[in-house]
């Protein structure tokens, strides 16, 4: 049975997305005229992004598929197992790389990079989900 606190993350997951989509929605001029959209678009996508390792990490944890020592090594090890294709796994491992950037170089983020993942990458982080959740679906984690 998946647990609640996945069930969770997941529903997170949906929120900060529905977010996202709707500041996605500005130009470029208006989402930099006010710092509320970038300050939402900036925590939205690492709730997103840290939703994906989370599910991405329960399913290596149950599947018993290594021990990752890095966010980074979790698509590494769905993707060595075959469980993700090497499209995902790419994406995957470059939006976790983004990640960093949120929450560790915040003096450093690049607007116009915040605005472009906005823009054009929402779908890739839905398809990485949908992935995951296929996952646990196939492998029995919720019967």
């Amino acid at each position: 049975m998946v647990s609640p606190g996945l069930i969770k993350r997941i529903a997170r997951f949906r929120d900060a997305l529905e977010k996202l989509r709707k500041i996605s929605k500005y130009d470029i001029l208006e989402f930099k005229s006010d710092f509320r959209n970038i300050d939402s678009a900036e925590r939205n996508l690492e709730i997103a992004i840290q939703a994906l390792i989370d599910v991405g990490s329960y399913i290596v944890a149950y599947l018993k598929l290594g021990t990752p020592m890095r966010y980074r090594d979790v698509p590494d090890l769905l993707f060595r197992e075959g469980l993700i294709q090497e499209k995902e796994y790419i994406l995957f491992r470059d939006i976790i790389g983004f990640r960093h950037v949120l929450v560790h170089l915040y003096a450093d983020i690049n607007v116009e990079k915040v605005y472009q993942i906005l823009t054009e990458k929402l779908d890739d982080l839905q398809r990485i989900m949908d992935s995951l959740i296929e996952i646990i679906k196939k492998k029995s984690i919720d019967p």
